[in-house]
C-alpha cells in the first residue's frame, strides 16, 4: 500500500505560471492539480481558526510540526508573503478579486502601497487577518489551491524550487516530466509523482491509452471515446458553470412569470445532451454539484422543463397574447452558437420569438458591461468549494459581478447572516435559504456544470477528484500488480 511512483498526464504550465499557485487559473484543472500536490494553504496548516464575533476579524493558529519541503518551519510571516503576492495580482487574478474583503486590498491593488495592511503576523504562529466586511467561509476559501503556502518569493518551474508546504516536494525537471517525491515521512503514501506536461492533453490521452500512464487528465475531443473506453467515474462535476442571465434592467424582462416561462421552455437535458455531452451536465441551480451547500434540483418547478406550463405563464405575464421579443446575446463559437439555436428554437416553441445576436470573444465582457445585453450567455467558475463563491458575487445588490441588476434585501439579510455565523453548516443553511430566494425571482437560466475528466489504471486507488480538479494526492496509492 505504502510505495511506488504514480504517472500522471496534465497540460504545461502556461507562460510565467509555472507551479505557482497563486498564478494557477481557476478554469485549469491542471495548474489546480499541480499546485495542490506542491502546496498546502493555511486552513490546512493551522491547528485552529477563529472568527470574532463580528465576521471581521480572523485568527489562525499554525501548528508547530508544520515544515517545507526543504525542512524549514512554516511561519505566519510565510502565509503573509504567500497571501499578499496573490492580492497584488489585482483584478486580473479571481483568486485575487476573491480576497477583495481583506482590509488594504484597494491599496495594494492599486499600487499606493507594498502592503497588504489587513493580514498581519501576530507572531511566528498566529496569522491575523482583518476585513472590511465579513466573510463567514473565510476558512474554505482559504482552502483552495490558489492560496498554498511557500517559503520564499517564487514558485518557478526549476529544478531547484519551488519550496512548497504540501505532500510532495518538486524534486526535478527532466525534460517534460517533473519528478514529485514525497515531502517527508508520513506526508504521503506513494514515494513520488511523476508528472508529464504535454502542450495538449490529447497527448497525455494518447499516452494512457498505450499505458506510459496510470491516470491523465482528458482533453473535450477524446471525452467520448474516453467514456466509452473506460467508464465515466472519472467524469466529475467541475466549480465551472453556464447560465443564461437575465438583464433585469431590461424592462422586457420586469415579469417574473415572463422570466419563468422562458426558463421552463428550455429542455437543459436536451441542451446539454446536444452541445456539451461528456463534458458537462445539467445545471439545477446556483450552487453547483460538490460544492458544500448544494441541494439537488434547489430550482424545483420553476426550472423544470414543461412546455403546457411555459405558454400558461405567458398568458399570466401577457393576457393580451403580445408577448414581447427578446434578445439572445453569446460570444462567437461552435458549441456558444449552437445552445443559442437551440435556446431560440426552443422559444418559439412556446410563442417566444428570440434574435441571435453573436459577439467577438474579445468584445463580449464589456457588452454585457454596458447593459445592453438581453437574454446573455454568462459563465461562472466560483474559485473554491465555498457556497458563499457562487451567490454574493453574482446576487449581492453591491457585487461587482452582479451583471444581471439582481437586488433583493431578503436576499442580502441572509447572506449578511451567513457571513456572521461561526458555524458552517448555519451559515450554509442560510445560504440555501438565499438561494431558494433567489431562484423564486428567476435572474437566471442554469444550463450546465462542467467536467473535469480523466481516466484511470485499475491499480490507482483511493484517486477522487474534487469540485476543484484536483485530488488528494497523499492518500493516493498503487494497488501491487
Amino acid at each position: 500500500m505504502v510505495g511506488g511512483t504514480l504517472r500522471i498526464g496534465v497540460q504545461r504550465p502556461t507562460g510565467s505560471a509555472g507551479f505557482d499557485p497563486a498564478r494557477a487559473p481557476a478554469t485549469s484543472p491542471s495548474q489546480l492539480l499541480l499546485a495542490d500536490l506542491l502546496f498546502d494553504g493555511l486552513p490546512q496548516l493551522a491547528a485552529t481558526s477563529r472568527p470574532s464575533t463580528d465576521g471581521q476579524t480572523w485568527i489562525f493558529t499554525l501548528r508547530p510540526d508544520e515544515r517545507f519541503s526543504d525542512g524549514s518551519p512554516v511561519t505566519a510571516g510565510d502565509v503573509k508573503t504567500s497571501l499578499q503576492r496573490v492580492v497584488a495580482q489585482g483584478d486580473r487574478s479571481l483568486a485575487a478579486l476573491r480576497l477583495d474583503a481583506v482590509t488594504g486590498w484597494a491599496a495594494l491593488t492599486q499600487g499606493r502601497t507594498n502592503e497588504l495592511i489587513g493580514i498581519k503576523a501576530r507572531d511566528a504562529r498566529t496569522v491575523e487577518i482583518h476585513l472590511d466586511r465579513p466573510v463567514g467561509s473565510l476558512a474554505d476559501l482559504l482552502a483552495n489551491p490558489e492560496y498554498g503556502i511557500l517559503r520564499g518569493a517564487k514558485a518557478a518551474l526549476v529544478a531547484t524550487g519551488p519550496v512548497g508546504s504540501g505532500p510532495f516536494r518538486l524534486a526535478s525537471v527532466q525534460g517534460s516530466i517533473a519528478h514529485l517525491v514525497r515531502r517527508a515521512p508520513g506526508s504521503a503514501l506513494l514515494d513520488g509523482i511523476d508528472v508529464h506536461l504535454y502542450d495538449d492533453l490529447a497527448g497525455a490521452y494518447a499516452d494512457f491509452a498505450t499505458g506510459k500512464l496510470d491516470w491523465s487528465l482528458v482533453p473535450a475531443a477524446s471525452a467520448p471515446a474516453a467514456a466509452a473506453a473506460h467508464g465515466r467515474s472519472g467524469f466529475v462535476p467541475f466549480q465551472a458553470e453556464l447560465f443564461y442571465a437575465f438583464n433585469l434592467a431590461d424592462p422586457v424582462f420586469a415579469k417574473v412569470a415572463f422570466r419563468q416561462a422562458i426558463v421552463q421552455s428550455i429542455d437543459r437535458d436536451a441542451v446539454v445532451n446536444a452541445a456539451l455531452a461528456d463534458v458537462a451536465v445539467p445545471l439545477n441551480g446556483a450552487i453547483p454539484q460538490g460544492v458544500p451547500g448544494h441541494v439537488d434540483d434547489d430550482c424545483g418547478g420553476a426550472c423544470r422543463f414543461d412546455t403546457v406550463a411555459a405558454k400558461a405563464l405567458l398568458l399570466v405575464a401577457f393576457p393580451d397574447g403580445k408577448v414581447p421579443a427578446i434578445n439572445v446575446d453569446y460570444y462567437e463559437g461552435n458549441e456558444e452558437s449552437a445552445i443559442a439555436k437551440q435556446l431560440q428554437t426552443a422559444l418559439a416553441a412556446v410563442g417566444v420569438r428570440a434574435t441571435l445576436r453573436p459577439h467577438p470573444a474579445a468584445a463580449y465582457a464589456a457588452f454585457v458591461a454596458s447593459g445592453k445585453a438581453g437574454l446573455y450567455r454568462f459563465g461562472w467558475v466560483g474559485g473554491g468549494a465555498d457556497t458563499d463563491s457562487y451567490l454574493t458575487p453574482l446576487f449581492g445588490t453591491r457585487s461587482r459581478d452582479n451583471a444581471s441588476g439582481f437586488s433583493d434585501k431578503g436576499v442580502d439579510a441572509l447572506l449578511a447572516k451567513a457571513h456572521l455565523t461561526a458555524d458552517a453548516d448555519a451559515g450554509r443553511s442560510y445560504e440555501q435559504q438565499a438561494e431558494r430566494a433567489i431562484l423564486a425571482k428567476v435572474p437566471i437560466l442554469p444550463l450546465a456544470q462542467f467536467l473535469t475528466r480523466s481516466v484511470a489504471d485499475a491499480k490507482v486507488r483511493d484517486l477522487r477528484l474534487n469540485v476543484g480538479g484536483t485530488f488528494d494526492g497523499s492518500r493516493v496509492w498503487l494497488a501491487p500488480p
